[in-house]
């Protein structure tokens, strides 16, 4: 068995992260483009709209009310937006 000792150096931690973080930004353009093009641009203002509240909660200086108006707007949300937006979150995660 013949191993060969790598003479490339090793990235830093931060250029890996920038590059991982620059890739999951694309295939998340992607992905909303795909939303859009499948199922329209509502479903992705939809989206947008959980993720940047879900975004807040996870602040410490999360406005008052946010918990509620999520609720609120996942409880208005029919079954099949419902389905979509779940699968639609599955896909980013499993791209992620």
């Amino acid at each position: 068995m013949n191993v060969q000792q790598s003479t490339d150096q090793p990235q830093s931690t931060s250029t890996a992260d920038a590059a991982l973080r620059a890739d999951i930004r694309r295939l998340g353009h992607q992905l909303g483009g795909t939303l859009v093009r499948q199922h329209g641009q509502e479903l992705l203002d939809l989206v947008e709209l959980v993720r940047q509240s879900a975004q807040k909660l996870r602040q410490n200086d999360a406005p008052e009310g946010v918990t509620q108006s999520l609720t609120a707007l996942l409880a208005d949300t029919d079954a099949q937006q419902a389905i979509a937006l779940v699968r639609a979150f599955t896909v980013y995660f499993h791209l992620a």
